[in-house]
């Protein structure tokens, strides 16, 4: 058994998830399975992340279920989610960029790309995801062509914002 965070979206189930409830207000996920001992049995979930940002809890149960049907813990798993909000994405990978000291055809890049984020953060602001992802998509390829290996954590921070804001429309 497996509780998401309230906000998550489960996009899908392997093998399917013999059922889906909710229950304490979390999205429930129950598979039912036999296994034979000491045989791996792999379940996996794929989750719309919630699109507030904070810190969530994934929980995963393994019960035994006995021949008197009395149920047995065998593992309890949590796992941490941190989300990110697009907001502050968008300000790190601005960050990034503007802390770059940069020369020659990679020096040429910069002030472009700072316009870029700068409008994407605007259109952020306002709800304009639409807006904000063609200004980011904008910046990545004007950073693109960036060659120097201090710019690949303002190209990740670049491609973070822009799956941040993806995930509005």
């Amino acid at each position: 058994m497996a509780k998401v965070p309230a906000q998550a979206q489960v996009l899908q189930t392997t093998p399917a998830a013999t059922e889906q409830t909710v229950q304490g207000g979390l999205p429930t996920l129950r598979w039912r399975a036999t296994s034979a001992p000491a045989i791996a049995l792999d379940l996996a979930a794929t989750l719309r992340a919630p699109l507030q940002e904070g810190d969530y809890i994934v929980s995963g149960l393994l019960n035994q279920i006995n021949a008197n049907g009395s149920a047995t813990l065998l593992q309890n798993q949590q796992l941490s989610l941190h989300v990110y909000a697009p907001a502050g994405l968008a300000d790190a990978a601005f960050t990034a960029v503007q802390g770059l000291s940069l020369s020659g055809t990679d020096a040429n890049a910069k002030p472009g790309t700072l316009n870029w984020l700068s409008l994407a953060k605007m259109s952020i602001a306002d709800g304009r995801w639409d807006d904000a992802l063609r200004q980011l998509v904008a910046a990545q390829s004007a950073w693109q062509s960036v060659q120097s290996s201090t710019a690949d954590d303002a190209k990740l921070g670049i491609a973070r914002a822009i799956e941040a804001v993806e995930r509005r429309l």
